[in-house]
């Protein structure tokens, strides 16, 4: 029950005037089958103490004038009648009553609201809670301030599974080491101290040598656990301020420093590394003989990039693989003679844009609980005269850097738009496509009219083109991103995010942004029969997307367990080869006449 003082914050005349806040003169309430006569002040009262959030007033000197019920749950309080009068110095944990007691000395003092601040509260039994707290100044009918509202909503399960999301997204389930995403993370945070300190660091690619033969003879349980055991070897060996990340299924990347004080130098670290993994393992009762093969690339000889210390170390990770395994190796420059295929095939790609060597194919996505298609995805392809197809993963990381991704990417946007376009205007039924956007695309300053001027151009209606992003172009600049994406929204064109799961956003952030689907990553969904982490990932994924109310689409489905699986835990929509392979416009075609012929 809420309760107020006895004597009121303000006189008669000077009641506050806050929007929603009725004056209370009596209100006649009826229309049902009985008719209730209270005052409207009254009526607010009772509205108040069944709100769910935590509501209170307090005057100036930070003292409760009015609570609701939610209130007592956190001060341990069984009347409110009790709370009148107090401070928080008398209910609550000294440290927070002298933070609150500062902090709402100041909203009173400059009349600026302090809206969704979270605060770490201890309740008087001891549990701790996040609240997500907003205090307005409070005036009267001159203006003048004369205390404050509050109103504070318990995010604690909230924050339980953003942290638990952010665990999964940044940490390995199988083995609990830093996953890709953790591991770039910490790479580019340990190049700034390596430069500041202009001490070495070192990258390790590491790889277990016929891993695949363990997998295959011994089965994934026993695979999984031999992986386990050496990632705890791993782990065992390395200085605290280092870091081990599994980034595939038998590789790891080591991040070595230079450390005052340590007894081991870098050198000696590897090749105790290198002992310590050929080291016995007792595998399902006996032992088991393995062996590593490493490549290392050194900050800042052989790169001062996250990136180009990972790709070389990975080349000379390969060398050591060709030169006998068991071994490791370091990078030399003539590992890279692929430098000058990376020109070339630049050169190519210019002039392939204009010849019209690019494709664009379709791949269908799938509604699970209808099987009827409702999108397609456009896959971009290159026929080249001379090298045959050449793959994306190949020709797409080259267009980035190069600045063809522009080219490229306006490109596929126009003949995706005019080709949903021919298909409506032949009578099929109507399906979304969807465009990959790049980082680099985004940042564009006029990329909103590049979409504007492919849908004008092509006559497709907008809420049929869907914009897939990666989760780097929100981390990159996350205020700037929500923008953009905000306006592209407002022109009725859908947003996704692409690979879901492999970087890490928070739900903070991503509740902001105005997206309609999210996509698991196909690595997530290749194993989903075999390997529980990707199992939970993918299930905590569809689980966020029920919470955001978006749609969640599974991509890389290749088989029908996969699929039940994906249907049993409740996920939307799928695409992958278990349906259909990318394929031209014409067979896209055939595949939606299909689905309006009569069954």
């Amino acid at each position: 029950m809420i309760s107020m003082p006895e004597t009121p914050l303000l006189s008669p005349s000077e009641e506050p005037k806050v929007a929603g806040m009725p004056d209370p003169h009596p209100t006649d309430l009826s229309g049902s089958s009985s008719s209730l006569d209270m005052t409207e002040g009254a009526l607010l009262r009772q509205m108040i103490d069944q709100a769910p959030d935590m509501i209170f007033v307090k005057d100036q000197d930070s003292r409760f004038v009015l609570v609701n019920s939610a209130v007592l749950d956190v001060t341990g309080h069984t009347d409110a009648a009790s709370l009148i009068g107090r401070t928080d110095f008398d209910v609550g944990e000294p440290g927070f009553a002298e933070r609150t007691r500062a902090l709402e000395q100041q909203i009173m003092a400059s009349g600026e609201a302090v809206l969704n601040l979270e605060e770490p509260v201890v309740t008087t039994g001891g549990v701790q809670t996040t609240l997500s707290t907003s205090r307005v100044p409070l005036r009267n009918g001159e203006g003048e301030i004369v205390g404050l509202i509050g109103v504070a909503r318990d995010i604690t399960e909230w924050k339980a599974a953003e942290e638990q999301l952010r665990h999964l997204t940044q940490y390995d389930l199988l083995t609990g080491l830093p996953n890709r995403a953790l591991m770039k993370d910490r790479l580019a945070q340990n190049l700034i101290q390596a430069e500041i300190h202009r001490s070495k660091l070192m990258v390790v690619a590491l790889n277990v040598d016929q891993f695949k033969r363990v997998n295959d003879s011994l089965g994934y349980e026993k695979a999984n656990g031999l992986l386990i055991m050496i990632a705890e070897r791993l782990s065992g060996l390395l200085h605290p301020a280092d870091t081990v990340a599994r980034i595939g299924g038998d590789e790891f990347v080591l991040l070595l420093g230079e450390h005052p004080g340590s007894d081991m130098p870098i050198l000696e670290a590897l090749a105790k590394l290198r002992t310590l993994i050929a080291e016995p393992f007792l595998c399902a009762g006996q032992p088991l003989h393995m062996t590593g093969s490493m490549g290392i690339a050194e900050f800042p000889d052989d790169g001062t990039d996250a990136e180009t210390l990972l790709r070389n170390a990975d080349a000379a990770m390969y060398r050591a693989k060709q030169s006998g395994r068991d071994t490791f190796r370091f990078y030399a420059a003539e590992m890279n003679s692929a430098v000058v295929e990376k020109l070339s095939l630049q050169e190519d790609m210019r002039a392939g844009l204009s010849r019209g060597e690019f494709q664009l194919l379709y791949q269908p996505q799938v509604d699970l609980a209808s099987g009827r298609i409702f999108g397609v995805e456009a896959l971009l392809r290159w026929h080249h005269p001379t090298r045959g197809l050449i793959a994306p993963t190949v020709f797409i990381p080259i267009a980035e850097e190069s600045g063809m991704i522009a080219d490229l990417g306006e490109w596929v946007l126009r003949q995706a738009c005019r080709q949903n376009r021919a298909w409506q205007e032949a009578g099929l039924p109507n399906v979304t496509v969807a465009v990959n956007v790049s980082p680099r695309q985004i940042r564009e300053k006029d990329f909103l009219a590049k979409i504007g001027s492919a849908l004008e151009s092509s006559g497709l209606d907008s809420r049929w083109l869907e914009l897939e992003i990666t989760e780097g172009v929100i981390i990159e600049d996350i205020e700037r991103a929500i923008a953009t994406l905000s306006e592209i929204k407002a022109m009725g064109v859908q947003l996704s995010i692409d690979d879901f799961g492999t970087g890490y956003s928070s739900l903070s952030v991503l509740k902001r942004l105005p997206l309609s689907r999210l996509k698991i990553d196909r690595s997530f969904v290749s194993n989903l029969e075999h390997d529980g982490s990707d199992r939970a990932i993918a299930t905590a994924v569809i689980s966020l997307g029920r919470e955001l109310q978006l749609k969640v689409i599974a991509e890389g489905v290749e088989t029908e367990e996969q699929m039940r699986i994906l249907k049993e835990n409740r996920c939307d929509e799928m695409q992958g080869y278990y349906f259909s392979r990318p394929v031209d416009a014409p067979a896209i075609a055939a595949l939606l006449a299909q689905e309006t012929r009569p069954a």
